[in-house]
């Protein structure tokens, strides 16, 4: 035996989905979703870390050189001499 499916069966079954969907954006993220997004959060922050001070150290320079307080140290060694042969 086949159970027809009438245009208004397909409708009620559409507004279903829609009225789900509506549902879904006012209650914001579940758990899991929560959870994917801090650790992308957090992978990015380490990745930027990683770009900004160098994870092997090669990359290090770039958070030196933007670091005053490295300059300031810098400075006050060429000061005193301490690059001198």
């Amino acid at each position: 035996m086949t159970i027809e499916t009438t245009d208004r069966d397909i409708a009620l079954r559409n507004l279903a989905i829609q009225s789900l969907k509506e549902q879904a954006k006012v209650m914001g993220m579940d758990a899991g979703e929560i959870s994917n997004y801090i650790m992308k959060s957090q992978s990015q922050t380490i990745h930027d870390a990683n770009r900004y001070y160098g994870a092997s150290g090669g990359a290090a320079i770039l958070g030196r050189l933007s670091n005053p307080f490295a300059w300031s140290q810098f400075f006050q060694a060429l000061k005193r001499g301490d690059f001198k042969n």
